[in-house]
């Protein structure tokens, strides 16, 4: 497994388990030359966030990081059309082990964009289009997704795209 970060092995968790600011982030990619989580970590860090980026091989490696994501207050994915299997996977396996909904679980990229209900099935959020400002909000106002512009989410069964 490749992976870039600072210093996993001790994550920053929310002060309160209501605090809507995220502390910790982790965006995640399946390709070593995804550019969105390469540009997105140091703008979140240059935002005050304690930001990292994974890069996954295949099933054994998410299983590996696993209980370090779970740490996170919100796990990005970036994809494209051929790696939703992997990132379906990814959040599969962090929503059966996450406590209290947390970490939050944001899809962005061409794929989501395209198939926003298939996407969220598995994940909470999908930022569609440029990803910097939306994630930024996202990240720093997780109860207030309704008022953000160019995320998507489910409300009562239904795909809400926010404008």
């Amino acid at each position: 497994m490749d992976t870039i970060n600072k210093s996993l092995s001790q994550p920053t968790v929310l002060d309160t388990p209501h605090s809507s600011r995220a502390k910790k982030v982790t965006l995640c990619a399946f390709t070593l030359d995804n550019l969105a989580i390469r540009t997105l970590t140091p703008y979140l860090e240059k935002c005050g966030f304690d930001a990292d980026m994974v890069f996954f091989n295949d099933f054994k490696d998410i299983q590996t990081y696993l209980p370090q994501l779970l740490e996170m207050d919100v796990v990005g994915v970036s994809l494209v059309t051929e790696e939703l299997p992997k990132a379906l996977m990814l959040a599969s396996e962090i929503k059966k082990h996450r406590k209290k909904g947390r970490p939050l679980i944001i899809f962005g990229g061409v794929e989501p964009n395209i198939h926003a209900k298939e996407s969220l099935q598995q994940c909470d959020f999908v930022v569609r289009g440029e990803g910097e400002e939306a994630l930024l909000e996202i990240c720093s106002d997780m109860n207030n997704i309704e008022s953000m512009q160019n995320v998507s989410y489910m409300r009562n069964g239904q795909v809400v795209d926010n404008p």
